[in-house]
């Protein structure tokens, strides 16, 4: 009996140190994947966007006006406006971690507004915009993404809408 308990445990570590290291291998591919999503956000390269993002994919983020927040399309869409926008944008990212099939990014964008922005023309004006990207993979590929940014902080950068009004110190 002892013989037998031994094999099956044997066993078992066999196969689940075999599917641990494939998890760890999907992870370390999704985590690659989500880092040159975000290099070619910075280059503006639209077309490499369909490595790495299924044509269906679907973005559970706030979209600009008039842009659509399913398909691969709409990515590269963004992506060209971005970088018509900002285009010297740099994307630095501060955290990366896996969790199954998702990839949680933590990131700091910086650039200058040269071209147009959503309607708005250039402002010329720097930005320095944190935000986090969480993007789930499915065959290697991006198939949602939910997206958290300093939009107001951006915008107060750029000139387009004013900063807060200074807090009075309690008391006053």
């Amino acid at each position: 009996m002892k013989t037998g308990f031994s094999l099956l445990a044997f066993l078992l570590l066999f196969v689940s140190s075999g599917y641990a290291q494939q998890v760890k291998s999907q992870s370390a591919r999704n985590k690659l994947a989500t880092i040159k999503i975000i290099k070619a956000f910075d280059a503006g390269d639209a077309d490499a966007l369909e490595k790495w993002i299924a044509k269906d994919a679907v973005t559970h983020s706030e979209m600009p006006p008039g842009m659509k927040s399913t398909g691969l399309e709409a990515v590269k869409e963004m992506c060209k406006m971005h970088k018509a926008a900002f285009p010297d944008m740099k994307t630095t990212i501060r955290t990366i971690a896996t969790a199954g099939d998702t990839v949680i990014a933590y990131f700091v964008s910086v650039g200058t507004n040269t071209g147009p922005f959503m309607g708005m023309p250039a402002t010329n004006k720097k930005i320095n915009m944190e935000g986090v990207d969480i993007i789930r993979f499915k065959n290697g590929k991006a198939v949602e993404h939910w997206g958290v940014y300093d939009n107001m902080k951006m915008m107060q950068q750029m000139g387009m809408m004013p900063p807060p009004p200074p807090v009075a110190p309690p008391g006053q």
